[in-house]
């Protein structure tokens, strides 16, 4: 006989609250890389300068997903925005 997984509606909760963090915990990463990207612009020449603009134009566009996740997240959860 064959027994059916049935999934605990805590862990679900518990999981939620985990990428709810990890959503938060990007957004501060995707921030320190920008920061990171933009002091080191300053100091670059020649073709170091396009490889710089393709990376802040990539992480711009991380962040701005990760954003509109949170966004959704903290309605989903009840949250206002700040």
């Amino acid at each position: 006989m064959r027994e059916e997984f049935v999934r605990d509606p805590e862990y679900d909760s518990v999981l939620e609250e985990k990428k709810e963090l990890n959503i938060y915990e990007e957004i501060d990463i995707s921030k320190k890389k920008l920061q990171s990207y933009y002091e080191n612009m300053n100091y670059v020449e020649g073709n170091m300068i396009d490889y710089y603009v393709y990376q802040i134009k990539a992480e711009q566009a991380k962040f701005r997903l990760l954003a509109k996740r949170s966004q959704k997240t903290g309605k989903r959860r009840g949250r206002k925005k700040a």
